[in-house]
């Protein structure tokens, strides 16, 4: 590290210190003996980001989440700490983000690339599972987000940005174990434990599981969670490290995918693994995924649907007939394969002037089978006993990058290649400049670009309809950032405040379009016009004294687009304004309290179950967060949405209103 970066967010906020005795206990910050005596020059630095693999060291900026951050959040899992960052969304369709789409700057779902650790984890199936982690909230480390782009190093799945999940390594000590209940019957128990050595590798697990009977009908969700570290140093060699990864999670989707359906149902299951080598050359990692996605339209449960046997189901509760369309859940599968290398800086001396050049190669299999998504399989595969994988496609993607670093400029491209789309370029050029210790601009031009997922491509059910012939989304993405740190600041004015303006000009973006086709409603993938989408975001930070600091964070946004023919359902759907505000305690005497406070808009609108055309409504939140902490034993009180706001996050799903969560947690 290379300035106390693990102390980014607290420790900016409390700049009139003296005599101050400073620790962390535990995972807890506790700052003691405060007496005001004098000016303390803090120094903020975004360069070290706690392991990422983002470049944040360059233009592009980077919002980064420490274990310290997350330790002392009101928030506990990985939605939740994300939508805190300026310009990203986590838009919700039930408790604990159980179905969950993310957003960067107004983007869709499916344009936003998940790292877990370095490891691509978006989903080739659809978006929609992006958010399907095998990673408990208790084995992250640290989180940071790109929202300039970043297909010019990550390739297509990148559009809109990068999220990076860091987690704890097999070799840092210690563990947890930890158990709450809330309101909607919620309960959560959750451990972690470093193994020591095994085989001669540091080892670590963490284990989750969540579930909840739900605030409304059909809103019930179970989940398990279970995430495996190790690593060992190897002579002559360098690092050697393994990720390993289990989610299974099952749930209520009442509303979630379409109004006219509210009896829907998914069971998810991913499984992840990966190897890492680390040394002086670089770094090459390999691994796999694979995630199995069983949707049912109708749920077919007592209470709900009952399956008759000749091909229709039923409901039990007034033995109407589902409509005759619809004979079978739907089965998915999809695999991941992929292999990545990236070199060490390979330094460059010309006269007196010193320059660095990376490299780095990567290649990606994509596959999936299903009853519905892809072509038609020679011979069909069991999915369950009553089931079968009939259809199936597969891609393969691979590309090769340059980048080169002069002084405080950067360079590079890459240069893409897809079976089925050809061969792309993808350039980056971005820029930072220091003033002084204080004073900072940074700036990037880059551009991106997207495959259409296999839903895109393939799915026809119930009035849907996908399109083999959908061409790749291509964007211009550029920002530029200006931040200003003050060394002395004895007011309550910010201690440091950055400012951003970004442009995003996107082809070919893929919308699923309502559309009036005879006498039938139909919802088609489409690919849209030209569409600009402009924007800014704040972020703030002080101290109101020496015990209480805070962060402001704002975001606006615009879309411009040509006519449409149609109604767009996803890329016109996004976050316009934004304004979070969040007052935190120092740790005194063991107790901390949080709040936060929210007041989002958002653009665009949804049909609502009445056939008509509805504006999202504006809403006003408040979180509060009570905490405890003495000797290892952490006590919590979590209360989400205090005022009881109704809330959208999609059309026609409604979310929970207040939630209150009581728990304990022991950390050694």
């Amino acid at each position: 590290m290379r300035k106390l970066i693990f102390l980014s967010f607290f420790l900016p906020f409390i700049s009139i210190l003296g005599q101050t005795t400073v620790t962390k206990n535990k995972g807890k910050l506790e700052i003691t003996d405060v007496k005001v005596i004098e000016e303390i020059k803090i120094i903020l630095d975004s360069v070290d980001v706690l392991g990422s693999t983002l470049p944040s060291e360059k233009g592009h900026l980077v919002y980064s989440k420490s274990e310290i951050d997350i330790l002392n959040s009101p928030y506990q899992n990985v939605g939740e700490i994300l939508e805190t960052f300026p310009g990203l969304e986590i838009r919700s369709r039930s408790l604990n983000d159980v179905q969950a789409d993310i957003s960067l700057r107004g983007s869709t779902f499916d344009q936003v690339l998940i790292l877990v650790n370095g490891v691509p984890y978006s989903d080739p199936q659809t978006g929609h599972h992006n958010m399907n982690l095998p990673v408990p909230s208790g084995a992250i480390k640290s989180i940071h987000a790109m929202p300039s782009g970043g297909s010019y190093r990550y390739g297509p799945f990148a559009f809109a940005g990068v999220i990076d999940i860091v987690t704890k390594n097999g070799s840092d000590p210690g563990g947890y174990a930890s158990a709450g209940i809330g309101q909607y019957g919620y309960q959560n128990g959750s451990a972690g434990l470093s193994l020591g050595k095994i085989l001669g590798f540091f080892t670590r697990i963490d284990l989750d599981y969540k579930a909840a009977a739900g605030e409304l009908g059909n809103r019930d969700f179970a989940q398990w969670q279970a995430f495996l570290s190790t690593e060992r140093q190897i002579k002559d060699i360098g690092k050697l490290s393994f990720n390993g990864g289990y989610l299974a999670k099952k749930f209520g989707a009442f509303n979630f995918y379409s109004f006219n359906f509210p009896d829907q149902f998914e069971a998810i299951q991913s499984l992840s693994a990966n190897v890492k080598i680390e040394s002086k050359y670089g770094t090459i990692k390999g691994y796999l995924r694979q995630h199995s996605d069983h949707f049912e339209l109708f749920r077919e449960e007592a209470g709900f649907y009952e399956y008759t046997g000749d091909g229709q189901f039923f409901n039990t509760n007034d033995s109407s007939l589902a409509p005759s369309w619809y004979n079978e859940h739907n089965n998915h599968r999809s695999h991941t394969y992929g292999l990545d290398y990236e070199s060490k800086d390979i330094s460059i001396q010309i006269g007196k002037v010193s320059s660095s050049l990376k490299y780095g190669i990567d290649f990606r299999r994509d596959n999936i089978i299903s009853n519905v998504l892809g072509k038609d399989l020679a011979t069909p595969i069991m999915a369950d006993q009553r089931a079968f994988y009939l259809k199936g496609d597969l891609r393969n993607n691979g590309g090769v990058f340059t980048q080169y670093n002069l002084g405080n400029l950067n360079t590079g491209v890459r240069i893409n290649y897809n079976d089925n789309y050809g061969m792309d370029w993808l350039p980056n050029i971005d820029y930072v400049h220091s003033f002084n210790n204080s004073t900072a601009i940074k700036g990037s031009v880059n551009r991106s670009f997207r495959l259409p997922t296999f839903t895109d491509l393939y799915y026809t059910l119930g009035g849907a309809q996908g399109s083999i012939n959908l061409k790749p989304e291509y964007a211009w993405n550029s920002e530029l950032s200006f931040s200003q740190s003050f060394e002395k600041n004895q007011s309550i004015l910010p201690s440091k405040i950055s400012i951003t303006a970004y442009h995003r000009y996107g082809e070919n973006l893929i919308d699923w379009i309502y559309r009036t086709v005879g006498s039938e409603q139909l919802l088609q993938a489409d690919n849209l016009t030209q569409v600009s989408i402009y924007g800014a975001e704040l972020k703030a930070m002080g101290n109101l004294n020496n015990k209480l600091f805070y962060s402001i964070n704002g975001q606006f946004a615009s879309h411009q687009t040509g006519s449409i023919d149609g109604q767009s359902i996803y890329v016109l759907d996004y976050l316009a304004n934004r304004f979070q505000a969040e007052l935190n305690s120092i740790v005194i005497n063991g107790f901390q309290f949080g709040l936060v406070g929210t007041r989002q808009e958002r653009a665009g609108s949804f049909i609502s179950s009445s056939g008509e055309e509805t504006k999202y409504p504006a809403f006003t939140t408040l979180d509060l967060k009570l905490s405890y902490d003495h000797d290892g034993l952490f006590i919590y009180l979590d209360a989400l949405n205090l005022f009881d706001e109704e809330i959208y996050d999609r059309g026609n799903v409604p979310l929970a209103g207040r939630w209150v969560k009581l728990g304990l947690r022991f950390h050694w």
